[in-house]
């Protein structure tokens, strides 16, 4: 699958690594579905997804701070398999909910 984030997932491995390798990051990870709906070969969903920061998260050492926010997206279905998948999030309010948001040297 495409991706905008510079995650490529190609196939089911690749999924399971890149899920194995969240679930090291915030190992209580929750997704609760609020919205689900279909139409044609498209899927939109709206989650709530929520969690404690355990693990390094890019250049991010882990907080141990819980973090909740919406994550949206769109799933394109071909021939009864996942196409294509877009997903967005609040990426700035994960971050400052961690305490990674202002950076250390930008906080007074």
């Amino acid at each position: 699958m495409p991706s905008h984030s510079g995650v490529v997932v190609q196939n089911c491995e690749q999924f399971l690594q890149y899920l194995k390798a969240d679930a090291a990051v915030i190992p209580d990870s929750r997704q609760t579905m609020q919205h689900l709906v279909a139409e044609g070969d498209l899927v939109a969903f709206w989650v709530k997804y929520e969690g404690t920061q355990e693990g390094q998260m890019g250049p991010f050492p882990p907080s141990h701070k819980r973090m909740q926010l919406d994550v949206s997206g769109v799933f394109r279905i071909r021939d009864g398999k996942l196409a294509e998948l877009w997903v967005t999030w609040d990426n700035l309010s994960a971050l400052a909910q961690l305490d990674h948001f202002p950076p250390p040297t930008a906080q007074k």
